[in-house]
């Protein structure tokens, strides 16, 4: 499962905020990808002032994200994503580009573990639900559902 970390300042970014950037990037993520849309996770921390530098100094009020994805996707693929969820951030927060800041690592599909289960190469992510027992398979299946509406 794709996990994107939002980081921002302590009341930065608004519960509103929070749910539009997280279904824009399941979105930007699963068309990018063909990745189901329930498979996305996104999670926001908060940073307090004191707490991030760069060259030394305090850093701006700036929104940063870290992707884990599956490995696998071309180089194209993953600077698409990229840019797609900076612009995103621009959008919702309207901010200036050069305060969003965005990063994917590709980990192999065998370096997670969701659910209980090794996740699928990419591609195969469907035959992976089906094999999930009956209410976890359901419960996924619905998140996909109601992502695509």
């Amino acid at each position: 499962m794709p996990t994107y970390v939002c980081w921002a300042g302590r009341g930065q970014i608004s519960a509103d905020q929070k749910q539009r950037i997280a279904a824009g990037i399941t979105l930007i993520h699963s068309e990018s990808t063909g990745a189901p849309p329930a498979f996305v996770q996104c999670i926001f921390q908060d940073l307090d002032a004191a707490s991030h530098y760069i060259g030394g100094e305090a850093a701006p009020e700036s929104v940063w994200v870290y992707g884990h994805i599956r490995d696998g996707r071309d180089e194209g693929v993953r600077e698409r994503i990229l840019i797609r969820i900076s612009e995103l951030l621009v959008d919702i927060l309207q901010i200036d580009p050069s305060l969003t800041w965005a990063y994917i690592n590709p980990l192999a599909n065998t370096d997670m573990v969701e659910f209980g289960h090794t996740l699928p190469l990419p591609g195969a992510e469907q035959q992976w639900i089906e094999q999930m027992p009956t209410g976890l398979r359901e419960h996924l299946l619905e998140l996909n559902e109601r992502a695509i509406r």
